[in-house]
């Protein structure tokens, strides 16, 4: 059998357990695979690193390596190591909670009558350049890691070969000096670990910042007529990014890097003339009309009307695709999948679309209606409300918007998100102008000020307050969180159908 050494917590200090010390197998680490995808022209795909990908098979690593990144992430977590803005590979963390932060931001700065400039930032094949020296050295040196714990890593890491596989030929091994396992749940966790300064220069230029993995936003306002010198502030902090990934063996995709410029729709009209480049590099990138951020798309409104017309686009297509076969398939089995295809697509980041115009919300309710439809087998202008109602008991669009708000508050008032969520949320408790007051002994919240509807409205700071004062007292005071999401869903479902 093989024996690893497991890496325990005690006084927030990572040790290990001499009882079982053991290196990782050699051929636990030999030959990953780089492969292309069947069914290609292998002739066209040649010499493409980027249409390739590795496979790194391995048993032992699989089980232990979960161990490893959990007792890493406790210690981490610990010890408040982790960059406060990385959502990536970390609990209660996940693309919708930095998306809805970002866009919180950004809603509440075009709200006070400035200008936002968002950039998006791409790394070029990101984790297999991590350079394995560099990192040991960042482990022990920021974060502390030494004695076994740090040759466990360095074992981890080093020794590793791959082949090249194409057309069931295979290459003769080559040695890796650089990247970290992709496909292993340690691989990505030791990944934000070598990133970490990225954040640290871009608060260093007086810009916010937020990353998923390789995946960086940079964004901040400035009123109108300081437009270019907030343009000029992110070249010189690409810029300096650009010279630390150099130094760090990693290199800014320039083609996949994208910039916003974003106002609200008047403002923005008496700019259209006057918005400035960014420098990348040497390249010049101008304003993007919309990017697509996280599987969401932004736009220079922010109106996310892109991101509704694809995202009806999608589900229409899976809907017909669906329709083909529904026939053949169980009731169940068709639920199970307009689920997977449908809901699931109508419900990623929807709380972004709060304080949407109706005439927008609609359009979802429109795929909502149609995968309904489909299931009860109703034609397209059969009245579909008895349906939802009463069989399949589906909330609305709207309703599912107010769900999603709420769960992501009692979330975060109940330590269960990021901190960055939790301190969107301003308990009337803790104010001491209205401590006293009724609403702070119902643990409402304060609504953020707000100028315009369209925007000020829409921001999670004011959504969370809003969303979560209409509910009753008693469900918001419950503790147990599957209790309260099942209260939720009852208070919603009969406001929208018997209210």
């Amino acid at each position: 059998m093989c024996n690893y050494y497991l890496l325990l917590l005690k006084k927030n200090e990572l040790h290990t357990d001499k009882k079982v010390i053991g290196f990782l197998f050699q051929n636990e680490k030999n030959a990953p695979r780089i492969v292309c995808p069947s069914g290609t022209n292998h002739q066209n795909y040649w010499g493409k690193s980027k249409n390739y990908w590795d496979i790194c098979p391995s048993s032992y690593t699989v089980k232990i390596c979960p161990v490893v990144a959990g007792q890493l992430n406790e210690f981490l977590q610990q010890t408040k190591s982790l960059p406060l803005s990385q959502s990536a590979y970390r609990k209660f963390h996940s693309t919708e909670t930095a998306l809805l932060k970002v866009f919180s931001d950004l809603c509440r700065a075009i709200d006070d009558g400035n200008t936002c400039l968002l950039g998006l930032l791409d790394l070029s094949s990101a984790f297999d350049t991590v350079d394995h020296e560099i990192l040991l050295s960042r482990l022990e040196i920021t974060f502390g890691f030494n004695g076994l714990v740090l040759k466990w890593l360095k074992s981890y890491l080093t020794g590793r070969t791959q082949v090249v596989r194409i057309a069931g030929c295979c290459s003769a091994p080559s040695a890796l000096c650089s990247g970290v396992p992709q496909g292993s749940i340690l691989g990505p966790l030791l990944f934000i670990l070598y990133t970490e300064p990225v954040l640290e220069i871009i608060n260093k230029h007086g810009l916010s910042g937020h990353c998923y993995a390789d995946d960086t936003q940079i964004h901040f306002y400035c009123p109108p007529t300081q437009m270019v010198q907030l343009a000029e502030v992110f070249t010189k902090c690409i810029a300096e990014l650009e010279n630390w990934m150099a130094i760090n063996r990693l290199k800014l995709n320039s083609d996949k890097t994208e910039f916003i410029w974003m106002a609200s729709r008047g403002r923005f009209r008496a700019l259209q003339n006057a918005v400035p480049t960014v420098n990348v590099g040497g390249t010049v990138i101008t304003s993007s009309a919309s990017a697509r951020n996280l599987g969401v798309f932004f736009d220079q409104h922010l109106d996310m009307r892109k991101h509704i017309t694809n995202v009806c686009r999608q589900c229409y297509y899976q809907l017909r695709q669906l329709r083909v076969i529904c026939h053949n398939l169980p009731k169940d089995v068709l639920k199970t999948l307009l689920h997977a295809f449908v809901s699931t697509r109508l419900d990623y980041c929807n709380a972004l679309f709060y304080g949407l115009p109706k005439r927008d919300i609609r359009k979802l309710q429109s795929v909502q209606n149609a995968a309904a439809r489909l299931i009860g087998g109703l034609r397209k202008y059969d009245h579909i409300t008895p349906l939802m109602r009463d069989q399949l008991h589906w909330l609305p669009i709207s309703s599912r918007i107010d769900y999603k708000v709420a769960v992501l508050t009692y979330k975060a008032l109940h330590h269960q998100s990021p901190d960055y969520m939790t301190a969107m949320c301003c308990l009337a408790a803790d104010s001491l102008s209205i401590s006293g007051h009724r609403s702070a002994a119902n643990g409402d919240l304060i609504p953020a000020a707000w100028n315009s509807v369209f925007y000020g409205k829409r921001s999670y700071y004011y959504a969370a307050p809003e969303v979560w004062n209409k509910l009753p007292v008693h469900i918001r005071q419950e503790p147990s969180f599957a209790v309260f999401t099942k209260q939720l869903k009852t208070v919603l479902f009969l406001r929208s159908y018997y209210s």
